[in-house]
C-alpha cells in the first residue's frame, strides 16, 4: 500500500517528466523551424510585427527553460539529501538555502505564467480585432472579458498559503490557494472560448457571403483564419 509520501513523490516525478518533455518538444520545434524564422524575420527589415513575433516565440521558451532548471534543481536536492550523511548544521543550512531558492523560483514562475498568458491573450485580441475589421464593439467585449480575468487573477494571488515541499522544489498549496488558482484557469478558459467562438462566427459569416462556386468548406476558412490554432 502506497504511503502519502510515496504518492507525492510519484506525482512530482510525473510533473518533472512532463515539464522536461515539454522543453524537449519546444526545443525541437525551434530547431526545425529556425531556418524559416531566419529567412522571414532576421534577414528582413525590422518591423513591429517582427518584435511581436519574437516576443511571442521566445518569452515562453525561456520561461519554460527556467522552469525546467527549477525541476533539475529540485532533483539535485533530492540526490543531495537522500542517503548522504550530513552534519545537522550542514543539513539545516542546506535546507534553509534550498527553501529560499524555491521561494524565488515560485515567485518567478507565477510572474512568468502571467507574462506568457498576457502575450498569448494580446495576440488573440489582435488576431480577432483584425478579422472583424477593427470593430470597436468586438474590441470592447474582449477587453471587458480580459479585464475580468485579470481582476480574478489579482484576487487569486492574494493571501496564498504554502506548505513545505515533500520532495524537490515543489511547494504544496493549501486547498484554499489551489481552489483560487483553479478559478483563474477556468476564467482563462472562458476567455479562450470567447476568442474561438468569435473566430468561428467570423468564418461562418465569410463563407455565407461567398458565391456558391467560390465557397470552400467551413474547416478551410477556419484553417485560413487561424482558429484551429486557438482550438
Amino acid at each position: 500500500m502506497d504511503t502519502p509520501s510515496t504518492t507525492l513523490r510519484t506525482q512530482f516525478f510525473l510533473q518533472t517528466a512532463l515539464t522536461l518533455s515539454a522543453v524537449v518538444v519546444l526545443l525541437y520545434d525551434h530547431i526545425i523551424t529556425f531556418d524559416i524564422e531566419y529567412r522571414i524575420i532576421w534577414r528582413r527589415p525590422w518591423r513591429k510585427a517582427s518584435a511581436i513575433f519574437l516576443m511571442t516565440r521566445y518569452v515562453a521558451f525561456f520561461a519554460l527553460c527556467v522552469d525546467a532548471s527549477n525541476v533539475i534543481y529540485g532533483l539535485s536536492h533530492d540526490q543531495y539529501t537522500d542517503g548522504k550523511p550530513l552534519s545537522l548544521l550542514s543539513y539545516n543550512r542546506h535546507l534553509r538555502l534550498f527553501a529560499q531558492a524555491c521561494r524565488h523560483f515560485t515567485l518567478y514562475r507565477q510572474i512568468a505564467i502571467g507574462v506568457v498568458q498576457f502575450i498569448v491573450a494580446a495576440n488573440q485580441f489582435l488576431r480577432v480585432y483584425a478579422l472583424y475589421g477593427l470593430d470597436r464593439r468586438v474590441a470592447a467585449v474582449i477587453v471587458f472579458t480580459a479585464t475580468t480575468v485579470v481582476a480574478i487573477g489579482a484576487w487569486s494571488i492574494t493571501m496564498q498559503k504554502e506548505h513545505d515541499a515533500a520532495t524537490g522544489c515543489h511547494p504544496m498549496l493549501s486547498n484554499e490557494t489551489a481552489n483560487r488558482l483553479a478559478i483563474v484557469w477556468v476564467a482563462l478558459f472562458a476567455y479562450d472560448v470567447l476568442i474561438f467562438a468569435l473566430m468561428l462566427m467570423k468564418a461562418a459569416k465569410d463563407r455565407a457571403q461567398l458565391v456558391p462556386t467560390e465557397r470552400g468548406g467551413l474547416v478551410t476558412i477556419v484553417y485560413r483564419d487561424g482558429a484551429i490554432y486557438f482550438a
